[in-house]
């Protein structure tokens, strides 16, 4: 969903805040979304919580060579510290098109002080 008002949100089966109210939007149409990790690599591969979510809702990426750089853009969330050498991943694993760190980003193997949008959505 769309938040739209700051006050209009709830929360969900999970304890997760969402929003209560205004369009569900389908992942298709999101420009870039955060997701949240447990472990990355530099190349985009992630650990998550093991219950496959993003996984399944983002599976439509998988369907189309190259999968990243497809809307919507896929940024990974986290501290340097949960960065490893080499995640390998499983055949329905979606990689993220890039990481945040608290020290910098990570995209395609490489390490990168800041990224501006355009090289984030460029391949």
């Amino acid at each position: 969903r769309s938040l739209e008002r700051q006050d209009a949100h709830g929360t969900n089966a999970f304890g997760i805040p969402e929003p209560l109210e205004g369009p569900v939007l389908a992942a298709e149409a999101c420009p870039c979304m955060l997701l949240p990790l447990v472990a990355f690599d530099p190349y985009g591969r992630r650990i998550g919580s093991g219950g496959g979510y993003y996984d399944r809702t983002l599976a439509f990426r998988m369907e189309s060579k190259p999968a990243r750089f497809l809307p919507p853009l896929l940024i990974g969330v986290a501290y340097d510290c949960q960065r490893i050498d080499r995640i390998d991943p499983n055949p329905w694993d979606v990689p993220l098109d890039a990481v945040a760190t608290d020290r910098c980003w990570y995209r395609g193997g490489e390490t990168f002080p800041e990224l501006t949008w355009d090289q984030l959505t460029t391949p």
